[in-house]
């Protein structure tokens, strides 16, 4: 593989020729053999691994084919994600995508669920956990989706190329092995994975009506309210019936339930348990822990542990000799992200008490001056721009992937003299649970 700097060095010589490889490439469909061979790193996923299963592995593609396969990315299939007959497809997807993020998976799983306890007395969240879901995924299916999807003749002939006659070698502390033949898996590390695996998970879908469903690449969580709860075990089915079309397998033993009640007056009527799935009394969704009340305490008790542990490495830096907007900037690039994980989506529902607890990490950084002289602003603040910022991000963007959730734009004008509203949407009827999740309460505060 050519390394970067010398890329980088030669471009102002290179740069006309590539730009016409890149072409020839596209235009006929071809993909050179050299681009086709990944060196895969084994990256630990534990702080002690022990086992193969310990290790996630990376994979290191040639720089020129990443910059050919980002450029067909944003020029190709980023636009099939808006396309009006595409949209709906894509709708509980998260991940791969522009506007994405963990935090907007966030808001729309906890959405979904605070707008369900209104009408049942509890609901299901089934965290589906799928065993090496990029690395196993088969081809021909995928290139069926992606063909059904629109994808123009050009680009679709180039990845079915790209995805033909592959090869990896591993590369573990200075060791390589002998290079092997890869016909699955849509290549970590490469710019066109990502994007391919969100459009096979595009045919997961929810098969009884009012079921939900929630994704982040291959983190899915499957929502069903208490009304359909017989419906369970044929949902599963459902997700066993695509995982084997898509030479994936759902691992049981590690999928969890979680049971959601509207309040501690209807957790007398638990319900029973699934078969071979394990219920737990807190569920982590993408880095936030969730428990049945929807309380998020033991989320932040486990951000108060994370963020004494990084006040304590501020004071060993300070006492080292950082000061000033050094000490500043790291403070506020790691200590306060910690704490504001992910915010938009749980602040609202989180009590006084526990508000208190993490704005008191705050005062505790002014206290010990790890804070560089320049003052961080109060957490409540802090939260409160996120808050805002991401909301003005969804209200004037059509294409953002929260969009969806905002309630239809007025239509006439009231005969009341009322305040005059910073959005023109309407105002839903909020019940003291979906008035906490994220979209209701920024339309009535924004």
């Amino acid at each position: 593989m050519l390394p970067f700097w010398f890329l980088k060095a030669t471009a102002p010589f290179i740069s006309e020729p590539l730009s016409a490889l890149f072409s020839l490439s596209l235009r006929n469909g071809f993909v050179p053999q050299q681009w086709k061979t990944a060196v895969i790193c084994p990256v630990p996923k534990v702080q002690r691994p022990v086992s193969d299963a310990d290790f996630r592995p990376v994979s290191l593609t040639p720089i020129l084919s990443r910059v050919l396969e980002k450029f067909i990315v944003r020029k190709e299939f980023y636009p099939l994600l808006n396309c009006p007959e595409n949209k709906p497809k894509f709708s509980d997807q998260f991940a791969f995508r522009p506007t994405g993020s963990t935090t907007s998976a966030l808001i729309h799983i906890l959405h979904l669920v605070s707008n369900l306890l209104q009408d049942n007395p509890y609901v299901h969240i089934i965290a589906l956990d799928f065993s090496k879901a990029f690395d196993s995924l088969s081809h021909p299916p995928l290139l069926q989706v992606l063909s059904s999807l629109g994808l123009n003749d050009t680009a679709y002939n180039w990845l079915v190329n790209f995805l033909s006659s592959r090869n990896h070698v591993t590369k573990f502390e200075g060791d390589m092995s002998e290079i092997s033949a890869i016909n699955a898996s849509v290549i970590q590390g490469s710019a066109v994975g990502p994007f391919c695996f969100i459009a096979s998970a595009s045919g997961l879908r929810p098969q009884d009506t009012g079921n939900e469903m929630g994704k982040y690449a291959d983190d899915c969580f499957l929502i069903v309210p208490a009304k359909n709860s017989n419906s369970i075990q044929t949902e599963l089915a459902n997700v066993n019936c695509w995982a084997a079309s898509n030479n994936l397998v759902l691992n049981i033993k590690k999928t969890q339930e979680l049971i959601v009640y509207k309040s501690k007056h209807t957790m007398k009527d638990i319900p029973d348990p699934i078969a071979g799935v394990a219920r737990v009394k807190q569920l982590n969704i993408l880095g936030v822990t969730v428990d049945g009340m929807l309380t998020f305490s033991e989320h932040v008790s486990m951000k108060v542990s994370q963020a004494h542990q990084q006040l304590y490495a501020l004071k060993a830096l300070k006492t080292h000799g950082l000061h000033g907007a050094a000490l500043h900037n790291v403070c506020r690039t790691v200590f306060l992200p910690t704490i504001t994980y992910a915010s938009q989506a749980w602040w609202g529902f989180v009590s006084a008490a526990d508000k208190h607890k993490l704005s008191s990490l705050v005062h505790k950084v002014k206290r010990w001056e790890l804070d560089g002289g320049l003052a961080l602003p109060e957490l409540d603040e802090e939260c409160l721009k996120l808050d805002r910022t991401l909301f003005s991000n969804i209200l004037s963007n059509e294409d953002h992937v929260l969009h969806q959730l905002l309630p239809h734009i007025k239509i006439g004008l009231s005969s009341y003299n009322l305040r005059k509203q910073s959005h023109n949407r309407t105002l839903p009827l909020c019940t003291a649970l979906t008035s906490r999740n994220f979209i209701n309460r920024m339309l009535f505060n924004y």
